[in-house]
């Protein structure tokens, strides 16, 4: 029979590294640090989202999250650059009713051989996207403006072309058949 303090023994060590086996992180990918990133700001979830964001550029601690549910994430190119990566990401999102469609790139930096979003340059580029956004939309709505100011600027030069026309009617009529007159004495020579 076996001795019982080797039994012991023998399994305190299979719990332990069986615990170290369980707690030992897998490295990821920065697809699969952005994937979860912004599967937790979708489920406004800021304890997850300070654990994808790098330590260096956390999210601050007044920061608001997005409100952004249904919202789907989708990623593009990757680009790897020594400890720094940028992922094309698109988040498609309902916002007052209509669907949006949002493009710009996540930020990522290798900390301690752990890739983390850079938040804080992360967050500038969708500012600056929906910035870009906005004054399309601006320009769009000017744009619209000034084509009604057109349409309704010819609506009233047609309606004084109309008035005109109406006043000078008579002084017309009398011409044309003034004009006709003068055809008929002519054929009759």
């Amino acid at each position: 029979m076996k001795n019982p303090l080797f039994n012991w023994i023998y399994m305190t060590v299979f719990v332990i590294a069986l615990t170290s086996c369980a707690t030992t992180k897998i490295p990821q990918t920065p697809q699969q640090v952005a994937q979860g990133f912004w599967d937790a700001t979708i489920a406004q979830n800021m304890a997850e989202i300070r654990e994808y964001s790098s330590k260096t550029n956390p999210p601050p601690p007044d920061t608001q999250i997005p409100t952004w549910p249904n919202a789907t994430v989708t990623f593009g190119k990757v680009q790897l650059k020594d400890n720094n990566a940028w992922i094309d990401t698109t988040i498609e999102l309902t916002e007052h009713n209509k669907p949006v469609s949002l493009s710009f790139t996540t930020v990522l930096i290798k900390e301690v051989s752990e890739w983390k979003v850079d938040h804080s340059k992360t967050m500038e580029n969708i500012q600056a996207k929906r910035e870009e956004i906005d004054s399309k939309q601006n320009t769009a709505k000017k744009l619209m403006k000034k084509l009604r100011e057109l349409g309704d600027q010819f609506a009233q030069d047609i309606d004084k072309a109309a008035t005109e026309l109406k006043k000078q009617m008579p002084e017309i009529k009398k011409d044309m058949e003034s004009l006709g007159k003068d055809i008929d004495r002519k054929s009759v020579v």
